[in-house]
């Protein structure tokens, strides 16, 4: 085992088993839908539903950047080349094809704002230390994350030493089905969180507030079982740990709703 990371969320860093980490990219080929590769130079989101695993990944990074936002159920990745390739010579520098792929990142991750709630969302950049404009990227990097509310973050770049195999080293965030979003580089786990699952709101938001903004709980009177719908995703809710009284939006057979109050310390329907 290496060291114990500091970060928060962090656990002990290990080198992925080489046979599950090569079958992550081989899904590429197998055109497999929750697989998503980010070709150099563009920056993709992965949205799944709750309880579906799925992998996005770049490969050969070389002497390239990389960012990645970690959600509990979706992740965004950038890859990012040293220098815009479009561009005639010196008209463009490193720092202002880093900014412009950045921007790009928050273009995506304010877009699929409702997929990140800030107490489930982590950032990084991974950026090789060859010269000074290292720690500007990442001083502007933490800056721009901070003024969308994620002030935490992690930057971390070793360039592979490998015999010819430099070009060749892949990043992959990698998303459970229980919840676990993981970060690797070259096989060995950068970071790894387990972000909790929210509680449902006990006051529901009502019509007012669009469905996909709601965290609430649901109850179907047909199959007789609870949902947790938090930002448009239905959840298996955590009812074990609620107590109190709570609104709840009730489904009857007919498919006729109506919000209704439950009190989970008697676990009774409440009159009125």
């Amino acid at each position: 085992m290496a060291e114990m990371k500091a970060d928060k969320g962090v656990g002990l860093l290990f080198v992925m088993n080489s046979a599950l980490y090569d079958t992550i990219f081989a899904c590429a080929r197998d055109g497999q839908s929750s697989f998503l590769e980010v070709p150099m130079n563009h920056t993709r989101t992965l949205i799944l539903a709750e309880g579906r695993p799925g992998a996005i990944a770049t490969r050969k990074l070389g002497a390239c950047s990389g960012v990645v936002v970690l959600g509990r159920t979706a992740a965004i990745m950038a890859h990012i080349s040293p220098g815009d390739p479009n561009a005639s010579q010196g008209q463009f520098s490193a720092e202002q094809h880093f900014r412009t792929l950045l921007a790009q990142v928050e273009q995506q991750y304010l877009a699929s704002r409702t997929h990140f709630p800030r107490e489930a969302t982590a950032w990084g950049i991974y950026i090789a230390d060859f010269d000074e404009i290292t720690n500007d990227l990442r001083a502007y990097a933490a800056q721009r994350f901070a003024a969308l509310g994620l002030p935490g973050g992690h930057t971390y770049y070793a360039p592979h030493r490998g015999p010819n195999r430099r070009d060749e080293v892949r990043a992959c965030v990698q998303l459970s089905g229980s919840g676990v979003t993981s970060f690797y580089l070259e096989r060995q786990l950068i970071q790894s969180i387990q972000f909790p699952r929210p509680l449902p709101g006990r006051q529901a938001p009502h019509a007012a507030v669009p469905a996909a903004h709601r965290n609430h709980l649901a109850y179907r009177e047909a199959q007789q079982t609870w949902i947790h719908v938090f930002a448009g995703n239905s959840l298996v809710p955590e009812s074990a740990r609620l107590s109190g009284v709570y609104d709840i939006l009730f489904v009857d057979r007919n498919e006729t709703s109506r919000w209704l109050k439950y009190d989970f310390t008697s676990r009774a329907w409440l009159a009125g």
